[in-house]
């Protein structure tokens, strides 16, 4: 899971505890790749719960995230552009 800061791709300059108005929800969806059934997810307590589509679409997919694709994340973010590795981890009905 901390692939991407252990990887040496990145210079570690700091180690700081977020502000609380900067830590966002926790909760991330899963779905099954066979019978595209849906769960959602809590990172903080690691339950997941059943749950349809549209509880789902406004939530992020749980993932892991190799440095290259947090970079193109970041770049996108900043430059007010869609990203590829988003778009392509939304849920699918």
């Amino acid at each position: 899971m901390k692939h991407a800061i252990t990887s040496s791709r990145w210079e570690i300059i700091g180690n700081r505890n977020l502000d609380s108005n900067l830590i966002s929800s926790s909760l991330f969806f899963k779905q099954d790749m066979l019978t595209k059934e849906f769960t959602i997810y809590d990172s903080r307590t690691s339950l997941e719960i059943s749950a349809g589509y549209d509880e789902c679409k406004s939530l992020e997919r749980a993932a892991v995230w190799e440095p290259e694709h947090i970079e193109d994340r970041l770049k996108d973010f900043f430059e007010g552009n869609a990203n590829k590795w988003v778009e392509s981890l939304k849920p699918k009905l």
